[in-house]
C-alpha cells in the first residue's frame, strides 16, 4: 500500500487538479483510517465530477465513518424524541 501511496503522491504533484486523482487519495485514506483526510479529498473529486456516483458513495460513507458509530444512534434518538412532543 505504501507503494501505490508514493504513486498516487506523484501523479498528484503531476496533475493536482485531477478529480480521479483526488478520488485515489480519499480512497487510499479512507482505507488507513484517516477519513478527515479521505473527506476532504473526496469533496474535491465531486466537485470535480459532481454526477460521478462511486465519488459521492465514496464522500457519503467516508464523512459517516469520520462522525463515528455513535453519530447514527444520538442521530436516531432525537428523531424518535422529535416524534414524541
Amino acid at each position: 500500500m505504501r507503494e501505490a501511496a508514493e504513486d498516487i503522491t506523484k501523479a498528484h504533484e503531476l496533475a493536482p487538479e485531477s478529480g480521479e486523482i483526488e478520488a485515489l487519495l480519499g480512497w487510499l485514506a479512507k482505507e488507513q483510517g484517516k477519513y478527515s483526510e479521505a473527506v476532504g479529498n473526496l469533496q474535491k473529486a465531486v466537485k470535480a465530477r459532481p454526477r460521478n456516483l462511486l465519488y459521492l458513495y465514496a464522500l457519503a460513507e467516508a464523512s459517516d465513518q469520520e462522525r463515528g458509530p455513535d453519530a447514527d444512534a444520538a442521530g436516531t434518538q432525537t428523531d424518535s424524541h422529535e416524534q414524541r412532543d
